[in-house]
């Protein structure tokens, strides 16, 4: 793919304007969420279901995760939450 000043877009630059985008978000879903922290979606879930990272849950489904919830979490798993 080419971009408008003629040079190669690699997959590094459209991930990492897709990351841009992603951390300019107000809610993430936990798909986002995993990718833009590089961590296992399992581990988003679990921390979201056992009530360590705060999230709209509804019927058992993740709908949202809020970014203030998001950094109040990595605040706490740093130890300065």
């Amino acid at each position: 793919m080419r971009n408008p000043m003629g040079s190669d877009v690699t997959s590094d630059d459209r991930r990492r304007g897709t990351m841009e985008a992603l951390m300019r978000q107000e809610s993430f879903t936990p798909q986002e969420l995993a990718a833009l922290l590089d961590m296992p979606l399992s581990h988003i879930t679990h921390e979201a279901f056992a009530g360590h990272l705060k999230a709209d849950i509804v019927s058992h489904d993740i709908v949202a995760i809020h970014r203030s919830d998001i950094l109040d979490w990595l605040a706490k798993r740093e130890g300065r939450g």
